[in-house]
């Protein structure tokens, strides 16, 4: 997962930026369907494991900077593991309850 992309980024200028990396499976860039713009996210998978794990821990070290934006890196999970994050997410905010 990539977050804080600008707004009038091309696929190409994605690729290229994390190309460094390694070989790059697919990019799927996620737009608003109503609006019909690009939101700033996208999802990109490598072909191996081992780049998107050089990717991850580059960015935690040196950000990765793209027209002077900061891009957030992260791996992405399904949605049912994206779910249980949620919901263990609201739990953990619930106030305890002391009697």
């Amino acid at each position: 997962f990539i977050g804080n992309l600008p707004f009038d980024i091309e696929k190409d200028n994605i690729e290229a930026a994390f190309a460094i990396f390694g070989p790059i499976k697919y990019v799927r860039m996620v737009f608003d369907k109503e609006k019909d713009r690009f939101k700033g996210i996208a999802f990109l998978q490598y072909k191996e494991k081992c780049d998107a794990d050089s990717c991850l821990s580059r960015s935690e070290v040196q950000p990765i900077c793209i027209k002077s934006r900061t891009i957030a890196v992260k791996r992405a999970v399904d949605g049912q593991s994206y779910l249980s994050l949620v919901i263990l997410q609201k739990i953990l905010k619930t106030p305890a309850i002391c009697i």
